[in-house]
């Protein structure tokens, strides 16, 4: 079942025409043992995003940015997609940025990124917003402390909470919210706990006009590669046409080629390109396509915007988090549990992969998460995978 699956993933990814972004993170399981995930995001032909685990293995010691690199660029060419790469994001872990810095290095020598790379490292905004907030916190650390300090002390035992609960009423408060007590690494459950917000700063108009300049700088620039890239497979299959097969076709066929380039005179004698286009038109009001498909939006204008859509299915392909790869060690850890500790490595690697390409990232019951997986295999067959040392 897994060699079947995989085939037919290496076959849709072989398929597809746009690129493939990726994701990447390491992870120690129960018995210490150190794995590496790598999972591919991207868009079919009929538009769905699909997020698939590429690989699952072990990662033995040193854990540095060469070894990762080394790792993730053997997949890359397992799958055959080194050449569809359109970005990976990452964690803000130091190795990582000599994992992409080598990573970046091979895959330039095949000129396979786009603009050089210049797109190809995203960090991981979870990340990001973490040590953002993490910082901001340090500006009223000691009334942090005192707070959560004070939580710790009631919530120690049942005869503080009674006191505590007694005061509340002689002093006259009126409250259904419970004392919270939050978890350090998890900002969200700080801002319960203070059950308080900070005000917020007004935007700044003129930092923003700045911001929003230089991200269509970096869309007309994007755009032009993928024009470039167009013209090039435009111009060879032009010359690849030969006059037998031109009279081959219907006559039909040469009216509407002279009216398609007609249009394509007009627009041309704009000066406009489908960026342009695109940007001039009038912005959607939310309240009316507060639930509209992206992606389909997209379907629908490939014919109007065929250079832009392609540029969309990439862009859009991009995972803005980790979460894909974190996603793939909660079904590690449901794998490979302390009464399943014996399990060989690349044995996980087949059923965490299997499941993922059959059932996504869906959360299923710890013991019921195998057979999910195997619904048809022999359970004699199944133990003995299992215990395979």
């Amino acid at each position: 079942m897994y060699i079947r699956e995989k085939e037919k993933l290496k076959q849709e990814l072989a398929k597809i025409s746009n690129r493939v972004c990726l994701t990447s993170d390491c992870w120690t399981s129960s018995t210490s043992e150190g794995y590496i995930c790598l999972t591919a995001q991207f868009v079919d032909e009929n538009w769905r995003l699909n997020c698939k685990i590429l690989n699952f293995c072990r990662m033995y010691p040193p854990h540095t940015g060469v070894e990762m690199a080394a790792i993730i660029y053997d997949c890359l060419k397992e799958w055959n997609i080194e050449k569809k790469v359109f970005s990976i994001t990452l964690d803000n872990a130091t190795a990582n940025d000599s994992l992409q810095t080598i990573l970046k290095g091979h895959l330039n020598l095949q000129n396979s990124l786009v603009c050089d790379g210049e797109f190809f490292h995203v960090r991981c905004s979870a990340h990001i917003l973490n040590l953002i907030v993490q910082e901001g916190l340090k500006a009223a650390i000691d009334s942090l402390i005192a707070i959560r300090e004070s939580v710790k002390h009631v919530r120690g035992s049942d005869g503080r909470m009674q006191k505590f609960e007694q005061c509340v009423k002689q002093v006259g408060i009126e409250t259904n919210l419970g004392l919270r007590l939050d978890v350090v690494t998890r900002w969200n459950s700080t801002y319960l706990m203070l059950e308080s917000a900070l005000p917020y700063e007004k935007l700044d108009s003129i930092s923003t006009q700045k911001k929003i300049s230089l991200v269509k700088n970096k869309l007309y620039e994007l755009f032009d590669h993928y024009t470039n890239k167009q013209n090039v497979v435009s111009a060879s299959s032009t010359i690849r046409t030969t006059p037998s097969e031109a009279r081959r076709k219907p006559k039909g066929f040469k009216v509407f080629n002279e009216f398609k380039a007609f249009e394509n005179e007009t627009v041309s004698s704009d000066g406009k390109s489908e960026l342009d286009l695109y940007l001039e038109e009038p912005k959607l009001d939310y309240e009316k396509f507060q639930d509209m498909d992206v992606f389909m939006y997209w379907k629908d204008y490939s014919k109007r915007y065929p250079e832009l859509s392609i540029m969309a299915r990439d862009v859009l392909s991009i995972p803005i988090t980790t979460v894909s790869s974190e996603s793939s060690f909660s079904i590690g850890g449901r794998v490979l549990t302390k009464y399943r500790s014996c399990i060989h490595h690349e044995n996980v690697q087949t059923l965490v992969a299997t499941r993922n390409w059959l059932h996504g990232f869906s959360q299923t019951d710890e013991n019921e998460d195998v057979k999910t997986t195997f619904p048809q295999v022999d359970s004699d067959m199944l133990h003995e995978v299992l215990d395979t040392p």
